[in-house]
């Protein structure tokens, strides 16, 4: 079964694996669980962000500045990012990938 949505609740629900696209590339793939609790591609952070609790009352949403493409929106962005073709997925994790040259840091245990 194929699922599309923004709703990530539904995803919560019914997804595993999954995998988030950006301009209908795939940026980020991982198990449902490893992708709410250690989302990798900027993008994946970003709309993660933007569900996670409700803010305060006068609380700005986050939100991603400029326009798409997204490589230009995220402030993690290196100058690879700019020059580069757009990054094949890779393996960042176990059973984690992104397209990204600059992914989110993994927590680091202990």
């Amino acid at each position: 079964m194929l699922l599309i949505t923004h709703d990530f609740g539904v995803v919560a629900r019914l997804a595993d694996p999954v995998e988030v696209l950006c301009a209908g590339e795939i940026v980020e793939s991982a198990d449902m669980r490893a992708l709410f609790r250690e989302p990798r591609h900027p993008y994946t952070s970003g709309l993660l962000s933007s569900v996670r609790g409700v803010p305060t009352s006068g609380a700005k949403l986050p939100t991603l500045r400029g326009q798409p493409p997204f490589l230009r929106r995220y402030n993690r962005s290196i100058s690879r990012c700019l020059t580069d073709a757009t990054p094949a997925l890779g393996q960042i994790g176990q059973g984690q990938w992104a397209a990204c040259y600059n992914p989110v840091a993994a927590p680091v245990d202990g």
